[in-house]
């Protein structure tokens, strides 16, 4: 019998692993605890969306795509809300 433990990245209940299905896969991406860290202190430090000023649904987005040679320092890191990050994919150039 597998036990049962919350995941360690979102909190659902799991049995046998120490992570749900998509924390696996998130984690794999390299969008671990480490991200999930500078993702909360970067979003607590800039309320709003940086393209329409919204204040909900808020991600982080690389200005440089870590695909496209960008890193995951704060200078190429930005706060917009998750329709405006949608909209961009995998595309480096500004808005």
């Amino acid at each position: 019998m597998l036990l049962a433990r919350t995941c360690l990245g979102c909190g659902t209940v799991v049995r046998g692993r120490s992570r749900c299905e998509a924390c696996s896969k998130t984690a794999a991406r390299g969008y671990g605890s480490a991200w999930q860290r500078t993702a909360r202190d970067l979003i607590s430090a800039r309320l709003r969306c940086a393209r329409c000023s919204t204040t909900t649904d808020l991600t982080v987005d690389h200005i440089t795509p870590l695909s496209k040679g960008g890193t995951n320092n704060p200078s190429n890191l930005r706060v917009l809300c998750r329709p405006c990050n949608s909209g961009r994919s995998n595309n480096s150039r500004e808005f």
